[in-house]
């Protein structure tokens, strides 16, 4: 034993306080730093004019309710990169429409793409462009019957 030191001195436990404050800290150094990584990649802010919008949002549930009365079932599915779209009316049959989209990453790159659609034989709406594999939010416009039809559909192009 050390001349002056007691078996309680010598003792690693004597460090215990020490460790525990410095893995504290690493913890909080950590959280920080992974609040900073999240504040540059996506500030929160999605449109310039939050309080205007929020304002407007019963015209939302007006137009949502206006759909919902319609009755029409919109479809979408992917097709070797190509969107196809069905629009049906509430009996079943195929709409009549023009149909316009712009599909979008849910996550990541905010570009947007433009995708047009020509109609099929079976009544369907085939785009033109072919997206590029992974997840596309896919905001549909339709307008058939003096009617503007508006939805979004989340796909996955393999």
């Amino acid at each position: 034993m050390a001349r002056g030191m007691t078996l309680e001195q010598r003792s690693p436990w004597r460090f215990f306080p020490a460790y525990l404050i410095l893995a504290l800290f690493v913890v909080i150094l950590v959280n920080i730093g992974f609040v900073v990584i999240a504040e540059k990649t996506f500030p929160g802010e999605i449109n310039d004019n939050p309080y205007g919008i929020g304002n407007g949002y019963n015209k939302v549930l007006d137009d949502v309710a206006r759909q919902q009365a319609l009755g029409w079932i919109i479809g979408a599915r992917t097709e070797e990169g190509l969107v196809i779209v069905t629009a049906r009316a509430k009996d079943g049959t195929m709409l009549p429409a023009q149909v316009t989209a712009v599909a979008v990453r849910p996550l990541g790159d905010p570009k947007r793409t433009a995708l047009y659609f020509s109609q099929a034989q079976d009544g369907s709406f085939q785009g033109q462009e072919a997206l590029s594999p992974g997840q596309w939010d896919v905001m549909l416009t339709i307008h058939a019957q003096q009617t503007v039809y508006r939805a979004t559909k989340r796909l996955v192009v393999r």
